[in-house]
């Protein structure tokens, strides 16, 4: 029985709820705490198995992908790693399954770039997806369409955060 992922239908549910859980838990947050993390993380990737083809259309309702995805639970795990573990000044922005990346990020160009995020001039920041997550026609949305037809949660990385991957 999970503890931490009860009730997430979606690929885009279990990434939202991930990204709160590794805000409130990471051991290097005010509050976090070393052995929760470990634990969300391991279910985090049981988890990830069983929801990874399962997703939201514009209605909210749940759909399979009839593409299997090829997706790593680790892929996720790895760019909020290389961001929550700088000390810059950065703001992270979950969208569906997309993560928008704005801030002090030169710094992290190299990182970004190995992690297969891409600098997006048009909307002035790093865009990071799962690789078999293809591009719509909403490449000319604003953000606000994005974030209207997605959901949005952000956090800031203000201070010098991690994410466990064991």
């Amino acid at each position: 029985m999970n503890r931490y992922f009860k009730d997430v239908k979606t690929s885009e549910q279990l990434k939202k709820l991930y990204f709160d859980l590794a805000k409130r838990y990471h051991p290097d947050r005010p509050g976090g705490n070393l052995v929760i993390m470990q634990e969300v993380n391991a279910e985090y990737m049981k988890v990830f198995s069983a929801v990874k083809d399962q997703h939201l259309n514009k209605d909210g309702e749940v759909y399979t992908s009839k593409v299997k995805s090829s997706e790593l639970p680790d892929d996720y795990i790895d760019i909020l790693s290389v961001i929550f573990s700088s000390k810059l000044k950065i703001e992270i922005e979950l969208c569906g399954r997309w993560l928008y990346i704005r801030g002090d990020t030169k710094p992290l160009k190299e990182s970004l770039k190995k992690e297969k995020a891409f600098w997006s001039p048009t909307k002035g920041c790093w865009i990071w997806h799962p690789k078999d997550s293809y591009r719509r026609p909403h490449q000319s949305w604003d953000m606000n369409n994005i974030r209207d037809f997605y959901g949005s949660a952000t956090v800031e990385n203000d201070e010098k955060i991690g994410i466990e991957t064991h």
